[in-house]
């Protein structure tokens, strides 16, 4: 809507970039849990992500009304970041929850994430129609700011049990293999 509505892009155009953006988010799940696995973490790269998101979405309200050449690469890889996540998400969910609890856990958080999405969407519109564009694309970055910030516990519990299991490692003088964390 807003590059066909307020950028005056053709519908066509408009949905190669949505189709850009879904193959970019795509591949970047592919790479981020790759780039997981290796490092045996989850929640600090789920952060990282949301900082980029962040970023993304406050420089997209910057350069609203900017020229498409310059705008377009910016909602591109602020669209790419905002999709990249998930994955790394679920995955955590079903980690920490454990095998026996993994269905539950996953199922509360999908619908801890899905169930706002109407009333964010309403609200998005509400403060489009009351504002602008670019102050609708620089409120939106509040929520991954928010998730950043509900995340940190997480990510300092995941860092612990990590020295933790580094230092078992360390006084059985053998590597303990990290949960579900490939070394190939």
């Amino acid at each position: 809507l807003f590059l066909h509505d307020e950028r005056g892009v053709s519908p066509g155009a408009a949905a190669g970039v949505l189709a850009a953006i879904q193959v970019g988010g795509a591949l970047a799940r592919l790479v981020a849990g790759r780039a997981s696995d290796r490092r045996g973490r989850r929640i600090a790269p789920v952060r990282h992500l949301a900082l980029a998101t962040v970023a993304g979405l406050i420089a997209v309200a910057a350069l609203a009304d900017a020229p498409m050449w310059l705008l377009l690469p910016v909602l591109l890889l602020a669209g790419v970041s905002a999709m990249s996540w998930n994955g790394l998400a679920f995955t955590a969910t079903a980690e920490l929850a454990g095998r026996a609890q993994a269905g539950t856990a996953l199922g509360l958080q999908g619908t801890i994430l899905r169930l706002p999405r109407a009333g964010v969407a309403v609200l998005f519109g509400a403060l489009i129609a009351a504002s602008s564009w670019a102050a609708a694309f620089a409120a939106l970055a509040a929520l991954p700011l928010a998730g950043w910030l509900l995340l940190r516990p997480l990510e300092t519990e995941e860092e612990g049990r990590i020295a933790a299991r580094e230092a078992r490692s360390a006084t059985a003088g053998t590597e303990v293999p990290r949960e579900g964390v490939t070394t190939a």
